[in-house]
């Protein structure tokens, strides 16, 4: 057992609990720079790992009542064509190096923009949309997330979330949260398989990763209970920025 794997994996379910975001904004950075991984198993990785976790985080929301599955199906309506899509295309690029530093400077840059998204405030004139625009955004959306999360792992939290914010803007972002992860959960599972079929999966570290997460998932959620809204809205923002950064480095 490797225990820089599992601190690591401990700290990142924390993360994710609490948020819902986070899990391959840090962890894919510290699979490639602290663990040495080839980047395209440090993404196949990240993925299986984050099926893991987020379903875990994602039982104590459902209890709870917090995830909206309606919202869930119209973003996977877009999300499992869009893993087919990526996955195809990764199949035919064969240098891995150079799809994540173009892929990891495109998204560093949505990460940017999506903390400073979560940083402005809250429409309060909830004004009502049209059930089919939001529908539109929600398919097309997920489209779009699960690209990304295919070819990088990361960005099922970060935009999904950013992107429910907008939407339902009067929403408690403990739903929120829930919401995104319940999308994320078979998003991640299905691009696993992706990257499971051309043997970029390190079940080894997935494992002490994941087993770092039982207590992480557990602590995340004891500090989503106790932290109000506003500061996790900042400490979310806080977390973007800072993944921004990472991976422009």
């Amino acid at each position: 057992m490797d225990w820089t794997l599992v601190t690591t994996g401990l700290l990142v379910a924390a993360l994710i609990a609490v948020t819902g975001i986070g899990g391959g904004s840090l962890m894919t950075p510290a699979l490639i720079l602290g663990c040495g991984l080839a980047p395209t198993t440090a993404v196949g990785t990240d993925l299986l790992y984050a099926t893991f976790t987020k379903s875990g985080a994602l039982l104590g929301y459902a209890r709870d009542g917090r995830v909206d599955w309606a919202t869930v199906g119209w973003l996977l309506a877009g999300g499992v064509p869009g893993v087919a899509a990526a996955h195809l295309f990764l199949s035919s690029f064969h240098d891995a190096a150079l799809q994540d530093r173009l892929v990891g400077t495109a998204v560093a840059c949505v990460l940017a923009l999506s903390a400073l998204g979560m940083l402005l405030p809250r429409r309060r004139d909830h004004v009502a949309r049209p059930p089919a625009a939001i529908r539109r955004w929600l398919i097309a959306g997920g489209a779009a997330v699960a690209v990304l999360v295919t070819l990088s792992s990361i960005g099922a939290g970060t935009l999904t979330g950013a992107l429910l914010t907008r939407l339902y803007p009067e929403r408690p972002l403990a739903e929120i949260v829930g919401t995104e992860l319940a999308m994320a959960v078979p998003l991640a599972a299905l691009a696993a398989g992706a990257h499971f079929l051309s043997g970029q999966v390190d079940w080894r570290a997935a494992v002490d990763l994941s087993i770092g997460s039982l207590p992480g998932i557990w602590l995340g959620r004891q500090l989503m209970h106790r932290l109000p809204d506003r500061w996790l809205r900042l400490a979310t923002a806080a977390l973007l920025a800072g993944a921004s950064i990472t991976l422009i480095a």
